[in-house]
């Protein structure tokens, strides 16, 4: 890098300061994250609770999850946008909760591709709540 003047040092310093508190607040919504999903997966006795975020264009990831050691961890890997639909998440939006004892079975409604899906991951079973955060 070449010579810094005085007043150019000092905006270095700030830009650095805020890029190192976003990084920690980014480290803290995480933790804050850890914590009531971790207490979700022992009070409901699950294999595995996650908090899926959904992005502008449609596809998703899972932003914080507590898993079983059995069980593929999904946290950061990125979904294609089938695995939410824009159809279902304005009915999630609306409160909507919904129950599926068994992913397999015909009366859950899933589409086929969905269910190859869950699959991957062992998924057998799936409670979804809408939050917003």
């Amino acid at each position: 890098m070449s010579k810094m003047c005085c007043g150019d040092k000092g905006k270095w310093v700030k830009l650095f300061a805020e890029v190192t508190l976003k990084i920690r607040q980014s480290l803290q919504f995480k933790e804050i994250l850890r914590a009531p999903i971790t207490e979700v997966q022992r009070i409901l006795r699950a294999d595995r609770v996650l908090i899926y975020q959904v992005l502008p264009d449609g596809t998703g990831r899972a932003i914080s999850e507590s898993v079983l050691p059995d069980y593929p961890a999904l946290l950061d890997l990125a979904f294609p946008e089938e695995v939410f639909p824009t159809e279902y998440q304005g009915l999630y939006a609306k409160g909507r909760v919904r129950a599926i004892a068994d992913v397999h079975d015909p009366k859950a409604g899933l589409s086929e591709c969905l269910i190859e899906f869950v699959n991957q991951f062992n998924i057998k079973a799936k409670l979804y709540q809408f939050t917003k955060v």
